[in-house]
């Protein structure tokens, strides 16, 4: 009963409420804005130039960036091969007595000459893959390849099969691995043209 009691004061107060009184509109319409064109194309135009700037950016970028490369000289593959050969023998392996070591630099010193210089892919080849690839190539005359196969079979002696050789073998390794280099460099054909002749 109490209960009776109490929604009927609410229901009462509710419909008494002079805010509940009033009549309830509809919503609102959504309110227009003016649209003004010029705004859109201004912002376009923006859009524009900002894009602009950062492609214009980043050629000059991409421009300096090959303006330095082309400054650094292009190496060739038996300057880098001799100069590696340089650099192992002031090492000073073999008067330490690191006969090993020479032979496995001295050997890839050559492979890694013979994959920039011939385009094959030495280093990645065992010496009888190696030497039939040369077998077959075209790249090199008869004592070129005599003088690799015998050059190859002494550095696998030394490395793979204990050998143990003398220095003066060592060096003679080392001068063949250089004589290698020097005859197969590429040389730059010149041409001379004659005046009127």
């Amino acid at each position: 009963m109490i209960k009776k009691i109490f929604l009927a004061f609410i229901i009462n107060w509710i419909v008494s409420s002079p805010v509940l009184a009033q009549t309830l509109h509809d919503v609102r319409p959504p309110v227009k804005y003016p649209v003004n064109f010029w705004i859109f194309w201004i912002c376009i135009f923006l859009a524009f130039l900002f894009i602009g700037a950062v492609l214009l950016y980043l050629k000059k970028k991409r421009k300096q960036v090959k303006t330095e490369k082309a400054m650094e000289p292009v190496r060739v593959p038996w300057e880098i091969a001799l100069e590696r050969l340089e650099a192992l023998q002031q090492k000073q392996l073999l008067e330490k007595g690191l006969f090993n070591q020479y032979y496995t630099e001295v050997s890839d010193i050559t492979r890694y000459y013979c994959e920039d210089r011939f385009a094959m892919k030495a280093p990645e080849m065992t010496t009888e893959e190696f030497l039939y690839a040369l077998k077959e190539s075209n790249q090199l005359n008869s004592d070129q390849k005599v003088l690799l196969k015998d050059f190859l079979t002494q550095c696998d002696l030394v490395k793979f099969a204990k050998y143990a050789p003398t220095i003066d073998e060592a060096k003679r390794i080392f001068n063949a691995a250089r004589q290698f280099i020097v005859e197969t460099k590429e040389e730059k054909n010149v041409e001379v043209k004659a005046d009127g002749v």
